[in-house]
């Protein structure tokens, strides 16, 4: 996946602000519906990315290198 769009939360004092991110895929050039979010501002518009993908909610929010995945499911770098 690669970063297409960026938008920051506006400015509301001293509360942090959320970065929302539009995504498009390698493989086709097709944008990924619904944005990223992010409570920091971790990328640039360009930047590559590998997105895990779980539509089922399998995977609990956390590292994925604590994350046992199913053996069937496979890892798609874009």
């Amino acid at each position: 996946m690669t970063v297409v769009a960026e938008r920051l939360d506006p400015a509301e004092g001293r509360k942090g602000r959320h970065s929302y991110y539009t995504l498009e895929r390698a493989e086709d050039g097709s944008t990924v519906p619904g944005e990223m979010e992010t409570t920091s501002d971790l990328y640039d518009v360009g930047r590559r990315l590998t997105v895990l993908v779980d539509p089922r909610g399998r995977c609990t929010p956390g590292h994925a290198d604590r994350t046992a995945l199913p053996p069937s499911w496979r890892v798609r770098r874009g």
